[in-house]
């Protein structure tokens, strides 16, 4: 909830299960210990979304996939490759370091709640749902409603966000007009067009919110 002067949200209630109940009663910050414990199982639980899908799968597994795919079908001189590779450097092998955290024994089923199982479900869950364009700050602050500091003024994350993503565009649109100056550049680009083609591919997660209006999912417009 706001309170009057608009200024952070609060936490006012807490359930720990999706389903009311008995079971599972509302709880208010009155409710002293009941609460705190209330606010340890939304942590523990933000934890584990935040560790196994936004760092683990989306940070690490999915763009070791955008990297594998750069390799495989763009050639080294190609000036999306040129972009992408300085950013993609450290992915693959930082990844051969980090493969055994979702093993059994490894360090998100020992530390965090998930089982092996249930990490490797919610790793899935979180590729499945993963849409490049809709998480693009604007879309998602948009699609959350908190897009305007009049709905909430003080949002650091979205401020933040929002000023890195137009400083990042602004450089890549740039750069990108440099070599492709028409609908047709792009069209006929086919490292750009397999690159596009991989991505959006069954092996390479199915990725959404990729690539234009073409015939196909995979084709770029």
């Amino acid at each position: 909830a706001l309170p009057p002067d608009r200024s952070r949200l609060l936490p006012v209630a807490l359930q720990c299960t999706q389903r009311p109940g008995p079971t599972s009663p509302v709880l208010l910050p009155m409710d002293g210990w009941a609460w705190q414990m209330a606010r340890t199982v939304v942590q523990s639980a933000d934890s584990n979304q935040h560790g196994v899908v936004e760092h683990g799968t989306l940070c690490h597994i999915l763009m070791a996939i955008v990297a594998t795919c750069m390799h495989r079908t763009l050639h080294p001189r190609h000036p999306l490759r040129v972009l992408l590779a300085h950013n993609l450097r450290f992915t693959i092998p930082l990844d051969k370091l980090t493969k055994s955290l979702f093993k059994p024994g490894g360090r998100t089923p020992t530390i965090q709640s998930p089982t092996v199982d249930g990490t490797l479900e919610l790793s899935r869950r979180g590729l499945r749902g993963f849409d490049w364009s809709l998480r693009s700050p604007p879309h998602e602050f948009r699609r959350r409603g908190v897009e305007s500091s009049d709905v909430l003024p003080d949002y650091p994350y979205r401020d933040d966000a929002l000023a890195h993503w137009e400083a990042t565009l602004q450089f890549c649109q740039k750069y990108v007009r440099l070599y492709y100056a028409s609908d047709r550049d792009v069209v006929e680009d086919s490292e750009l067009q397999q690159f596009v083609l991989e991505l959006s591919s069954e092996e390479a997660a199915g990725q959404k919110g990729i690539g234009g209006a073409g015939k196909s999912p995979g084709e770029l417009t």
